[in-house]
């Protein structure tokens, strides 16, 4: 076992017990993100050791405060599992959580595969639909992270919930939409779809330029607005201008 699956172990134990541990910049370097995606890469390759599967991928730190913060000139990617799925209107139980937060994101459904595309629109053409959608990111190291560190702890997924109204994207400017996240009927967050690279389109393109993407992957395309932590739990709305809305409570 070398560092990485070492560093992979620990990281899916935390995942397993929502026990917190130690950032590991120290061991492979803070801005290091080639061996960060390798732990990444272990992390996951240990799911779908144990039986989960893939479903698709994550664009994280794509708005220009997370660029900012993380001092980096492009977004990260994470990879999603089909486990980690939870339906619309779903319960979210606290087992394995250590500090969730909540964030809304416009979902993007391949129709066929995509690598490499030569343009943005040869990217959305590869779309089926987009739905609204809530992701639940946890940090195994309770948000004491340099960008190695939420690289390696798979872009912090954790769970994430998809609208149950797909719309063509010729029916929707996923760019333009207006977003609103509400907790237990009071409004935390608001957020456009250019707060994420400029459009989900973008944060797609970008991915599909560093990742093989295939034929009914789900991408999550990046956080519209603040993300908020879960604190005391809750009922969790979001209302997406064009694509509906989309909801989660906590137990």
């Amino acid at each position: 076992m070398d560092l990485y699956d070492t560093i992979a172990a620990r990281l899916y134990e935390a995942e397993r017990t929502g026990e917190p541990i130690s950032p590991v910049r120290g061991e492979i370097g803070e801005r290091d993100l080639e061996s960060a995606y390798r732990v990444q890469e272990r992390l996951v390759r240990k799911h779908v050791a144990e039986g989960a599967r893939a479903a698709g991928w994550k664009v994280g730190v794509s708005s220009p405060a997370a660029l900012e913060a993380f001092a980096m000139d492009e977004p990260v990617s994470g990879v999603l599992l089909a486990e980690n799925r939870v339906r619309d209107g779903g319960v979210i139980t606290a087992d394995g959580l250590s500090a969730p937060r909540v964030e809304v994101e416009v979902a993007l459904v391949l129709a066929e595969d995509l690598s490499a595309p030569r343009s943005v629109a040869e990217a959305a053409a590869a779309v089926d639909y987009a739905v609204p959608a809530l992701e639940v990111v946890d940090s195994r190291f309770r948000w004491d992270v340099a960008i190695a560190d939420l690289v390696a702890d798979n872009t912090a997924a954790c769970r994430y919930v998809l609208g149950s109204d797909p719309r063509k994207l010729g029916e929707v400017d996923v760019a333009g939409v207006r977003t609103s996240l509400s907790r237990d009927g009071v409004e935390v967050s608001t957020g456009s779809g250019a707060d994420t690279a400029g459009s989900p389109l973008n944060a797609l393109f970008w991915l599909a330029g560093r990742r093989d993407l295939k034929a009914g992957e789900v991408v999550l395309t990046g956080a519209l607005g603040t993300v908020v932590p879960v604190e005391r739990g809750g009922a969790f709305r979001a209302e997406v201008s064009g694509l509906g809305g989309v909801s989660v409570s906590f137990a």
